[in-house]
């Protein structure tokens, strides 16, 4: 790959420098271990996060609840706990349980990584996550962004076209200046580099 002509490199974050999955699994474990009750936190883990990106992407933002990713967590889990007949999770609860994405943990090598490719590059993210989501996490990670674009700054949700375009024009790039870590992104803006992290 050659990444001569890259200036800066924009990261969808959720799955690629973040361990979601495990972070949320640990929580709810540990919250249904507070309330005395045991489920499989692993499938309903993953069922609230089907359900999540099947609600956000490709929308535009004024149809998302509250406009962004928290308002759609909020709203899945909602619906999610009903359907799992779990009544523990009242709307007190909901609000809590939502916030743990808030404080998902970064892929061990992840923080580092990001550091030395930021030497080099304009670091960004382009995701769906929101503003407040990847300001607590990059504070724990950390992260360090030159930029943060959340799709709820945007007028529609990736991976809609014009994400993409907008992110460059923000950035002050060219799209052939910038590489996202979206396989997806080959359809929609041919002129950008899409950047395949596999985590094994």
């Amino acid at each position: 790959m050659n990444l001569e002509n890259i200036r800066a490199l924009a990261f969808d974050v959720g799955g690629t420098v973040l361990d979601w999955r495990t972070g949320i699994i640990r929580d709810l474990t540990a919250w249904g271990k507070g309330k005395g009750m045991t489920h499989d936190w692993e499938a309903f883990t993953d069922q609230w996060r089907t359900n999540s990106l099947d609600m956000a992407l490709n929308a535009k933002q004024a149809d998302l609840p509250r406009g962004n990713i928290d308002g759609v967590h909020r709203h899945t889990l909602a619906a999610l706990a009903k359907e799992r007949g779990i009544d523990a999770m009242n709307d007190e609860e909901l609000d809590c349980l939502t916030m743990f994405w808030h404080k998902i943990p970064a892929w061990p090598d992840a923080p580092a990584a990001h550091a030395r490719l930021r030497e080099r590059f304009v670091m960004s993210t382009i995701t769906i996550l929101s503003v407040r989501m990847i300001i607590d996490i990059s504070r724990i990670a950390p992260f360090h962004w030159d930029s943060i674009i959340s799709c709820e700054m945007l007028e529609w949700y990736k991976f809609h076209p014009s994400s993409y375009a907008r992110a460059a024009e923000l950035l002050g790039f060219e799209p052939e200046k910038l590489s996202s870590s979206q396989r997806t992104i080959l359809t929609s803006r041919p002129h950008m580099m899409p950047v395949f992290t596999q985590r094994w």
